[in-house]
């Protein structure tokens, strides 16, 4: 195993360490984004260059429920399940 994945109490991806290389990859924890779109064309699939370089509108954040869903010899793989503005999301890495 190369890498040495870590999350926070939020669900985020708080640290990424390569074992070869002895360092951190990361300079920040990776968050998932909640971001304002009002595209001129194609609104249900479209996001205009101007919606994509404002900052996020809020972030996803914790509580996470975080579940290990395969632990095999050669993976791991993860459901983080969290809550936001009204919504679920769930996501799985592996």
């Amino acid at each position: 195993m190369r890498y040495v994945v870590k999350l926070d109490q939020n669900g985020d991806v708080s640290s990424i360490f390569d074992k070869k290389l002895k360092r951190e990859m990361l300079s920040a924890p990776i968050r998932l984004a909640i971001s304002t779109d009002n595209p001129e064309h194609w609104p249900a699939w479209n996001m205009d260059f101007e919606d994509e370089k404002r900052p996020p509108r809020s972030y996803v954040t914790g509580p996470a429920k975080v579940t290990i869903v395969e632990s095999g010899p050669a993976r791991v793989a993860l459901e983080v399940e969290r809550a936001a503005e009204g919504s679920n999301f769930i996501q799985q890495s592996g």
